[in-house]
């Protein structure tokens, strides 16, 4: 991807920073693959198609990505 994918945070420093935004390009733009994974870190289910990259929930707000609790 060479486009800015619109993480949750300016500078990731961490898993919750690389959630997507609503308008992210990799929102369910990714291909899908037959690996066994079923959904990912924060427990959201890989659609098909998935997202590009390691999240595959659905886009959250600029600055609001959710952290554990």
């Amino acid at each position: 991807m060479t486009a800015d994918p619109a993480f949750t945070s300016p500078a990731p420093a961490g898993p919750y920073d690389v959630q997507l935004r609503p308008e992210s390009p990799a929102l369910r733009a990714g291909t899908p693959i037959a690996d066994g994974v079923v959904q990912d870190w924060f427990g959201n289910p890989v659609a098909s198609p998935p997202n590009i990259g390691a999240y595959q929930g659905a886009g959250v707000a600029y600055g609001t990505g959710l952290r554990a609790s």
